[in-house]
């Protein structure tokens, strides 16, 4: 058996230039960026938008009775 690169030689093309790491580091940004907005959207496909409810401050309660 043989895989079909076998027979060809390797020029090492990705070996020569040096590796960008601010521009993987930029990559990884927008790849998790986007994945979140993804999972965000998928989310709020499935279970829909939340229910707005309002400040819940029980503290305010409080004060305005202690005046």
């Amino acid at each position: 058996m043989f895989a079909v690169h076998d027979g060809l030689q390797r020029t090492g093309a990705c070996n020569d230039r040096p590796v960008d790491f601010g521009l993987m580091r930029k990559q990884l940004v927008a790849w998790t960026i986007l994945t979140s907005v993804l999972v965000a959207v998928a989310v709020w496909t499935v279970l829909g938008p939340p229910e707005p409810t309002g400040p819940h401050l029980p503290f305010r309660d409080l004060t305005a009775a202690v005046r």
